[in-house]
Protein backbone atom coordinates (compact mmCIF):
# COMPACT_ATOMS: atom_id res chain seq x y z
CA UNK A 1 0.00 0.00 0.00
CA UNK A 2 1.11 3.13 -1.21
CA UNK A 3 2.11 6.16 1.59
CA UNK A 4 -0.61 8.25 1.89
CA UNK A 5 -3.81 6.30 0.50
CA UNK A 6 -5.92 5.03 2.89
CA UNK A 7 -8.56 2.13 3.09
CA UNK A 8 -11.93 2.20 1.82
CA UNK A 9 -14.26 1.90 4.34
CA UNK A 10 -15.49 -1.57 2.99
CA UNK A 11 -11.90 -2.70 3.85
CA UNK A 12 -11.79 -0.89 7.24
CA UNK A 13 -14.41 -3.21 8.24
CA UNK A 14 -13.76 -6.25 6.81
CA UNK A 15 -10.39 -5.77 8.74
CA UNK A 16 -12.23 -4.92 11.72
CA UNK A 17 -14.45 -7.87 12.15
CA UNK A 18 -11.42 -9.94 11.19
CA UNK A 19 -9.90 -9.05 14.23
CA UNK A 20 -12.85 -9.29 16.89
CA UNK A 21 -13.69 -11.51 19.79
CA UNK A 22 -11.52 -15.01 19.03
CA UNK A 23 -10.07 -13.98 16.36
CA UNK A 24 -7.75 -11.02 18.16
CA UNK A 25 -4.28 -11.80 18.95
CA UNK A 26 -4.83 -11.33 22.54
CA UNK A 27 -7.67 -12.61 23.14
CA UNK A 28 -8.16 -13.53 26.85
CA UNK A 29 -4.62 -12.32 27.42
CA UNK A 30 -3.35 -9.21 29.29
CA UNK A 31 -1.03 -6.43 28.25
CA UNK A 32 1.55 -5.97 30.48
CA UNK A 33 1.84 -2.30 32.57
CA UNK A 34 5.01 -1.81 29.99
CA UNK A 35 2.95 -1.97 26.88
CA UNK A 36 0.35 -0.03 28.58
CA UNK A 37 3.29 2.81 29.16
CA UNK A 38 4.50 2.10 25.95
CA UNK A 39 1.12 2.91 24.19
CA UNK A 40 0.21 5.94 26.50
CA UNK A 41 3.79 7.24 25.27
CA UNK A 42 3.17 6.89 21.44
CA UNK A 43 -0.60 8.25 21.89
CA UNK A 44 0.54 11.68 23.74
CA UNK A 45 -0.51 14.42 21.90
CA UNK A 46 -1.99 13.02 19.12
CA UNK A 47 -5.45 14.19 18.25
CA UNK A 48 -8.88 12.84 17.09
CA UNK A 49 -10.70 13.70 14.57
CA UNK A 50 -14.69 14.75 15.63
CA UNK A 51 -15.69 12.13 13.02
CA UNK A 52 -13.09 9.56 14.91
CA UNK A 53 -14.74 10.61 18.56
CA UNK A 54 -18.03 10.08 17.11
CA UNK A 55 -17.10 6.70 15.63
CA UNK A 56 -15.42 5.97 19.17
CA UNK A 57 -18.69 6.86 20.81
CA UNK A 58 -21.18 5.35 18.96
CA UNK A 59 -18.90 2.00 19.33
CA UNK A 60 -18.54 2.32 22.87
CA UNK A 61 -22.20 2.40 23.68
CA UNK A 62 -22.66 -1.16 21.70
CA UNK A 63 -20.48 -2.61 25.10
CA UNK A 64 -22.00 -4.90 26.82
CA UNK A 65 -22.66 -4.94 30.85
CA UNK A 66 -20.41 -8.11 30.84
CA UNK A 67 -17.74 -5.61 28.85
CA UNK A 68 -18.61 -2.39 30.72
CA UNK A 69 -18.32 -4.46 34.63
CA UNK A 70 -14.58 -5.75 33.41
CA UNK A 71 -13.62 -1.42 32.53
CA UNK A 72 -15.37 -0.40 35.77
CA UNK A 73 -13.48 -3.25 37.55
CA UNK A 74 -10.15 -2.47 35.96
CA UNK A 75 -10.11 1.85 36.77
CA UNK A 76 -11.26 1.00 40.43
CA UNK A 77 -8.03 2.73 42.69
CA UNK A 78 -6.70 4.18 39.71
CA UNK A 79 -6.31 8.05 39.97
CA UNK A 80 -6.45 10.78 37.13
CA UNK A 81 -3.97 13.51 37.01
CA UNK A 82 -4.91 16.68 37.30
CA UNK A 83 -4.46 17.45 33.91
CA UNK A 84 -6.78 14.27 32.84
CA UNK A 85 -9.27 15.25 35.00
CA UNK A 86 -9.26 19.13 33.33
CA UNK A 87 -9.65 17.05 29.90
CA UNK A 88 -11.98 15.06 31.13
CA UNK A 89 -14.27 17.83 32.31
CA UNK A 90 -13.50 20.53 29.34
CA UNK A 91 -14.57 17.35 27.07
CA UNK A 92 -18.06 17.18 28.98
CA UNK A 93 -18.91 20.92 29.33
CA UNK A 94 -21.68 22.66 27.60
CA UNK A 95 -22.89 21.34 23.87
CA UNK A 96 -20.25 18.73 24.44
CA UNK A 97 -22.13 17.32 27.05
CA UNK A 98 -24.47 14.86 25.73
CA UNK A 99 -27.04 15.87 28.75
CA UNK A 100 -26.95 19.68 27.03
CA UNK A 101 -30.31 20.84 25.91
CA UNK A 102 -32.12 17.57 27.67
CA UNK A 103 -33.64 16.85 30.88
CA UNK A 104 -34.08 13.24 32.47
CA UNK A 105 -37.27 12.11 32.91
CA UNK A 106 -39.19 11.21 36.19
CA UNK A 107 -38.83 7.72 35.71
CA UNK A 108 -34.70 8.07 35.19
CA UNK A 109 -34.78 10.84 38.13
CA UNK A 110 -36.36 8.41 40.37
CA UNK A 111 -33.72 5.53 39.71
CA UNK A 112 -31.14 7.82 40.27
CA UNK A 113 -32.21 8.53 43.61
CA UNK A 114 -32.57 4.90 44.24
CA UNK A 115 -29.11 4.42 43.19
CA UNK A 116 -27.58 6.89 45.45
CA UNK A 117 -29.56 6.31 48.73
CA UNK A 118 -27.74 5.10 51.62
CA UNK A 119 -24.30 6.58 49.24
CA UNK A 120 -22.36 8.23 51.47
CA UNK A 121 -20.08 11.42 49.88
CA UNK A 122 -16.58 11.48 52.01
CA UNK A 123 -15.82 14.59 53.45
CA UNK A 124 -12.59 15.39 51.12
CA UNK A 125 -14.99 14.99 48.47
CA UNK A 126 -18.04 17.37 49.46
CA UNK A 127 -14.85 20.11 50.31
CA UNK A 128 -13.95 20.03 46.47
CA UNK A 129 -17.75 19.89 45.19
CA UNK A 130 -18.38 22.95 47.46
CA UNK A 131 -14.80 24.52 46.38
CA UNK A 132 -15.89 23.60 42.59
CA UNK A 133 -18.92 25.67 43.08
CA UNK A 134 -18.09 28.88 44.96
CA UNK A 135 -18.61 32.37 43.83
CA UNK A 136 -18.28 32.94 40.42
CA UNK A 137 -17.77 29.18 39.68
CA UNK A 138 -21.81 28.88 40.56
CA UNK A 139 -23.57 28.53 37.18
CA UNK A 140 -26.55 30.85 39.51
CA UNK A 141 -24.06 33.26 40.32
CA UNK A 142 -25.68 36.59 40.11
CA UNK A 143 -28.86 35.01 38.31
CA UNK A 144 -32.45 35.89 40.41
CA UNK A 145 -34.94 32.50 39.99
CA UNK A 146 -38.10 33.83 38.74
CA UNK A 147 -41.28 33.32 40.90
CA UNK A 148 -42.06 30.37 38.37
CA UNK A 149 -38.79 28.38 38.90
CA UNK A 150 -39.39 29.25 42.64
CA UNK A 151 -42.58 27.16 42.61
CA UNK A 152 -41.07 24.52 40.59
CA UNK A 153 -38.77 24.03 43.22
CA UNK A 154 -40.97 24.14 46.04
CA UNK A 155 -43.13 21.74 44.85
CA UNK A 156 -40.55 19.14 43.77
CA UNK A 157 -39.04 18.97 47.77
CA UNK A 158 -42.66 19.05 48.50
CA UNK A 159 -42.72 15.23 49.00
CA UNK A 160 -39.43 15.41 50.65
CA UNK A 161 -41.00 16.29 54.55
CA UNK A 162 -40.93 13.69 57.20
CA UNK A 163 -40.03 10.34 56.59
CA UNK A 164 -39.64 10.97 52.51
CA UNK A 165 -36.37 13.39 53.79
CA UNK A 166 -33.44 11.10 53.31
CA UNK A 167 -32.24 12.99 56.53
CA UNK A 168 -35.11 11.76 58.55
CA UNK A 169 -34.27 10.52 62.00
CA UNK A 170 -36.11 9.55 64.60
CA UNK A 171 -38.78 12.27 63.30
CA UNK A 172 -36.62 15.07 64.12
CA UNK A 173 -35.86 15.60 60.19
CA UNK A 174 -37.03 18.95 59.43
CA UNK A 175 -37.94 19.79 63.28
CA UNK A 176 -36.15 22.93 65.06
CA UNK A 177 -35.13 21.11 67.90
CA UNK A 178 -33.13 18.81 64.87
CA UNK A 179 -31.86 21.89 63.14
CA UNK A 180 -30.12 23.44 66.53
CA UNK A 181 -28.68 19.69 66.94
CA UNK A 182 -27.07 19.70 64.61
CA UNK A 183 -25.87 23.17 64.32
CA UNK A 184 -24.28 22.86 67.85
CA UNK A 185 -22.24 19.88 66.31
CA UNK A 186 -20.86 21.50 63.48
CA UNK A 187 -19.51 24.37 65.95
CA UNK A 188 -18.33 22.14 68.25
CA UNK A 189 -16.46 19.95 65.60
CA UNK A 190 -14.89 23.09 64.33
CA UNK A 191 -13.43 24.15 67.36
CA UNK A 192 -12.56 20.73 68.09
CA UNK A 193 -14.27 20.11 71.07
CA UNK A 194 -16.44 17.30 70.73
CA UNK A 195 -15.11 14.35 72.82
CA UNK A 196 -15.72 10.67 71.71
CA UNK A 197 -19.41 10.42 73.37
CA UNK A 198 -21.62 6.84 74.31
CA UNK A 199 -24.39 6.06 72.96
CA UNK A 200 -25.91 6.88 76.22
CA UNK A 201 -25.16 10.87 76.37
CA UNK A 202 -25.57 10.85 72.52
CA UNK A 203 -29.46 10.47 73.19
CA UNK A 204 -28.96 12.58 76.29
CA UNK A 205 -28.27 15.43 74.10
CA UNK A 206 -30.74 14.66 71.74
CA UNK A 207 -32.88 14.68 74.35
CA UNK A 208 -32.02 18.08 75.90
CA UNK A 209 -32.61 19.77 72.30
CA UNK A 210 -36.16 18.01 71.92
CA UNK A 211 -37.32 19.30 75.45
CA UNK A 212 -35.81 22.93 75.00
CA UNK A 213 -37.75 22.39 71.73
CA UNK A 214 -41.51 22.39 73.57
CA UNK A 215 -40.80 24.32 76.32
CA UNK A 216 -41.37 27.83 74.96
CA UNK A 217 -38.66 30.22 74.00
CA UNK A 218 -35.91 28.25 75.78
CA UNK A 219 -32.83 27.35 74.16
CA UNK A 220 -29.94 24.71 74.75
CA UNK A 221 -26.91 26.85 76.60
CA UNK A 222 -23.18 25.51 76.99
CA UNK A 223 -22.35 26.14 80.52
CA UNK A 224 -19.03 26.70 80.11
CA UNK A 225 -19.01 28.35 76.17
CA UNK A 226 -17.54 26.51 73.34
CA UNK A 227 -15.50 29.67 72.35
CA UNK A 228 -14.14 29.23 76.30
CA UNK A 229 -12.81 25.07 75.97
CA UNK A 230 -16.27 23.94 76.73
CA UNK A 231 -17.22 20.68 75.35
CA UNK A 232 -20.14 19.55 73.34
CA UNK A 233 -21.32 16.92 75.87
CA UNK A 234 -24.52 16.68 78.25
CA UNK A 235 -23.05 17.50 81.50
CA UNK A 236 -22.30 21.08 79.84
CA UNK A 237 -25.43 21.61 78.56
CA UNK A 238 -28.51 23.37 80.40
CA UNK A 239 -31.69 24.82 79.08
CA UNK A 240 -32.20 28.53 79.66
CA UNK A 241 -34.83 31.08 78.75
CA UNK A 242 -33.87 32.29 75.60
CA UNK A 243 -33.62 35.83 76.50
CA UNK A 244 -31.36 35.03 79.39
CA UNK A 245 -29.18 32.94 76.81
CA UNK A 246 -28.82 35.80 74.52
CA UNK A 247 -27.46 38.42 77.67
CA UNK A 248 -25.50 35.52 78.54
CA UNK A 249 -23.34 35.30 75.28
CA UNK A 250 -20.09 33.28 76.06
CA UNK A 251 -19.58 35.04 79.11
CA UNK A 252 -16.53 33.26 81.44
CA UNK A 253 -15.79 32.50 84.22
CA UNK A 254 -19.65 33.52 85.71
CA UNK A 255 -19.61 35.74 89.25
CA UNK A 256 -21.65 33.64 91.89
CA UNK A 257 -24.54 36.53 91.37
CA UNK A 258 -24.01 35.53 87.20
CA UNK A 259 -24.21 31.75 88.44
CA UNK A 260 -27.47 32.03 90.44
CA UNK A 261 -29.38 34.17 87.55
CA UNK A 262 -27.75 32.02 84.58
CA UNK A 263 -28.85 28.77 86.27
CA UNK A 264 -30.83 26.74 83.79
CA UNK A 265 -32.45 23.11 83.82
CA UNK A 266 -30.30 19.80 83.39
CA UNK A 267 -31.12 16.77 82.25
Amino acid sequence: MKFGTRHAEETKRKMSESRKGENHYNYGGTISERHKKAISVANKGKQFSEEHKRRIGKASGNRTIETRQKLSESHKGKIASIETCQKMSDSRKGEKNGMFGKTHSSETRKKISIGNKGKLIPIETRRKMSNALKGEKNPNYGKHFSEEHRKKISTNHADMSGKNNPAYKDGRCGTKDYGNYVAAQKRAQKLNQTPKLTKVEQERIKIIYRVASIIFNSHVDHIIPLSKGGLHHPDNLQILDGKLNDSKKDKWPLSEEENKRYKGLRL
